[in-house]
């Protein structure tokens, strides 16, 4: 096999290791997402004004911030070591696991953004 094919596909496998981490922390902001959300369309459709909602989004958010906070350096600093010791030939993955767990504290505000901006415009194109 050529060099160049050999690091591609270590390469993919330590991108790979590192995507499965973060959409592993991903899943809890979504899923607090589709549990708030009918709520917030329940909301709407009663009031009309985006302006209730503000205590759907202040609440969870701050959770949410608190929540991810422990969760990511929770696995920042633990991942690590688990990767070492389980899977010693992925330690070259440590650092761009690092950055994708850190990255993925910014998730749960990208759907909360999306939700509000779908109840703000028009609810055909949601």
């Amino acid at each position: 096999m050529d060099y160049c094919g050999e690091t591609r596909r270590s390469m993919l496998g330590y991108y790979a290791l590192s995507i499965m981490a973060s959409n592993m922390i991903a899943l809890v902001p979504g899923s607090i997402a589709s549990v708030l959300y009918p709520k917030m369309l329940e909301r709407y459709g009663t009031v009309g004004n985006p302006l209730a909602l503000c205590g759907l989004f202040a609440g969870p958010m701050r959770a949410m911030a608190a929540l991810m906070s422990v969760l990511i350096g929770c696995s920042v600093l633990l991942l690590p070591f688990l990767i070492r010791f389980f899977l010693p030939k992925y330690v070259p993955s440590i650092s761009l696991l690092n950055i994708l767990l850190i990255a993925a504290f910014f998730i749960p505000f990208l759907l909360f953004q999306e939700i509000s901006s779908c109840l703000l415009t028009d609810r055909t194109t949601c």
